[in-house]
């Protein structure tokens, strides 16, 4: 099974009416890609440290604050170690920021590298995700 596909699965199956592809940006990495949830990353990011990571969770981006949040009610609240900063290739994505940024508050999947000891703009996220290349929504 594809692993993009085995994860919107996973994401949807908590509430699969709300499930409905709406977006997509970039294409699949040809390399090897690991599926984590955010709660894995959350509680230890070193132990995926460089690695390439499927994740899923709430996006925001804006200036200095672009990151992936475990839950809506996170992102709402900007409880900012309850998420991880991301770093956009936008020549991978073919997308501007102001297409990204009509994004915010949508769960999706990114995939891009981890960097355990980053914590992004003053030090507030758990970790740092670069060189995202894939956002696909999931509702």
């Amino acid at each position: 099974m594809n692993i993009r596909l085995f994860i919107l699965m996973v994401a949807c199956i908590p509430n699969l009416s709300s499930c409905v592809y709406s977006a997509s940006f970039g294409a699949p990495s040809s390399g090897p890609i690991e599926a984590v949830s955010l709660v894995a990353v959350l509680s230890n990011p070193a132990s995926f440290d460089g690695n390439r990571l499927w994740v899923a969770g709430v996006i925001n981006v804006e200036h200095e604050g672009d990151s992936l949040y475990l839950t809506k009610e996170h992102y709402r609240d900007r409880i900012s170690k309850n998420s991880i900063s991301l770093s956009f290739s936008y020549a991978a994505l073919d997308a501007e920021r102001s297409q990204l940024s009509k994004l915010n508050g949508k769960y999706v999947l990114v995939e891009g590298v981890l960097e355990a000891d980053c914590q992004g703009h003053l030090g507030s996220r758990a970790a740092c995700m670069s060189d995202v290349t894939q956002i696909t929504t999931v509702n």
